[in-house]
């Protein structure tokens, strides 16, 4: 059985529009959600595929997502950048 009701412009008869109840909360909204593992972050790679002018292998960052590792002409120079790269540590810590 449906509530109707007579509209007072048309003279019809029309449903009622239903009551909005709240959506029931997920089951286990209570409970306690584990935090996200960390991300990985830039690697520091010595590849012996790509050598320099002395024969040496060629210091690179592989970050992930890109496809292609960052070479840098030695290792100093790919170790500034790595440092370069990660966050500032915490200030009040």
């Amino acid at each position: 059985m449906t509530s109707t009701t007579t509209c007072p412009t048309c003279g019809r008869r029309h449903r009622l529009p239903r009551a909005m109840t709240p959506a029931p909360l997920p089951l286990f909204a209570w409970a306690a959600r584990h935090p996200r593992p960390p991300a990985i972050g830039a690697r520091l790679l010595l590849r012996a595929d790509m050598l320099d002018a002395d024969g040496e292998p060629r210091a690179c960052i592989a970050i992930p997502g890109r496809r292609v590792p960052l070479a840098y002409p030695n290792l100093a120079a790919a170790l500034a950048a790595l440092r370069d790269m990660e966050p500032p540590p915490h200030a009040g810590r």
